[in-house]
């Protein structure tokens, strides 16, 4: 099984560091793709990884999971979730798994 962590700038977003952090201190063996978070194509080139266009993404082949903050209109973070996405074809992904909680 090949592992790829997808992340974005891990000084700036604590949210990719969590499980790159976890995954080294595990031992786990994993591909890291860092994508900027601040360029044009950043949400075309996290699209390519990540169904729900977020990161952090963890990518095994076939399946996807992303998770994060979801945010009010407003900007305050109002809950959290966990997505597990399988690919069905290049670039059609369906939920598998989908877990929300009003905890940001």
């Amino acid at each position: 099984m090949s592992l790829t962590l997808v992340i974005g700038n891990k000084n700036y977003s604590s949210w990719s560091l969590r499980p790159w952090l976890a995954m080294k201190v595990l031992g786990l063996a994993f591909d890291e793709k860092r994508i900027p978070l601040d360029t044009p194509g950043t949400k075309q080139e996290i699209l390519r990884y990540s169904p729900a266009g977020k990161v952090p993404c963890l990518v095994d082949g076939s399946l996807a999971i992303s998770t994060g903050p979801v945010f009010d209109p407003s900007g305050k973070a109002v809950a959290s979730f966990t997505s597990v996405w399988r690919q069905e074809s290049p670039g059609v992904w369906h939920i598998v798994f989908d877990k929300g909680c009003n905890c940001p």
